[in-house]
């Protein structure tokens, strides 16, 4: 968020996957699945994780996708005019999914919370925040501009709990 620009991601072994939002009367969380190629074949990773205490480990076939990340970025928000959002980022999370090699799943793995900076170390809010325009907004879609110009269309889930876009 913010004006500043993001991470070099294109000299990474990291792919984007899915990009979602999940909403509440509180938090607004922009959720992210990363991939990399790096995970994608049976070269005995699978042992090392399949060590990891507490995990939860099935290893039978599972359809589960490709191994990845899901990283939460929990930002509080406020709505400043009817049709304008600023959001404040407080916290990021990252969950493991998917499968190694078709038959070892990630999805028992504890999610992990990114260890934060202590307060007098975090940078000011307005450094943290981003600002976006809702442009349109019915049952199904919501369509917002951001402060950097970004455009970007949310469909809402149908499994979604009422009230969630």
């Amino acid at each position: 968020g913010g004006t500043r620009p993001g991470p070099l991601a294109a000299f990474t072994p990291l792919a984007l996957g899915q990009v979602f939002q999940r909403i509440d009367t509180q938090h607004l969380d922009n959720v992210v699945e990363l991939s990399s190629y790096l995970l994608q074949g049976r070269d005995g990773f699978g042992a090392t994780l399949a060590r990891i205490p507490g995990a939860n480990w099935q290893n039978t076939a599972s359809k589960d996708k490709a191994p990845s990340l899901r990283a939460s970025l929990r930002h509080t928000y406020k709505v400043e005019e009817p049709n304008k959002v600023t959001i404040t980022f407080e916290s990021t999370t990252v969950k493991p999914i998917g499968a190694i090699g078709g038959f070892l799943s990630l999805n028992g793995l504890p999610q992990i919370d990114i260890p934060r900076l202590p307060d007098f170390l975090q940078p000011p809010a307005p450094l943290r925040s981003a600002t976006f325009k809702v442009t349109f907004l019915d049952d199904v879609f919501r369509v917002t501009r951001g402060d950097r110009g970004e455009l970007r269309i949310y469909t809402k889930d149908s499994d979604a709990s009422p009230g969630a876009l």
